[in-house]
């Protein structure tokens, strides 16, 4: 689920990633589910459910630097 809604974020299909990102996170809560869609709310300004899901993503995967270092991209 999550390539493919990364497939269809880097065709430029924006509107279609985002049910496929959240699919990903009903399937299994692990925090590389909740990177995917975080980043792509923030890239569509809904910055706090952006900023919700890099949470998810750190306190699941404390070690996991990806989802600190998102947490911490400036808002646009």
């Amino acid at each position: 689920m999550m390539n493919y809604g990364l497939a269809l974020e880097n065709a430029g299909r924006l509107d279609e990633s985002l049910p496929v990102f959240q699919r990903a996170v009903q399937m299994g809560g692990y925090a590389f589910a909740h990177m995917n869609p975080g980043l792509a709310y923030r890239s569509r300004d809904q910055v706090d459910l952006g900023l919700s899901h890099m949470e998810t993503a750190a306190r699941l995967f404390p070690s996991l630097p990806q989802a600190h270092f998102n947490l911490e991209l400036p808002s646009r």
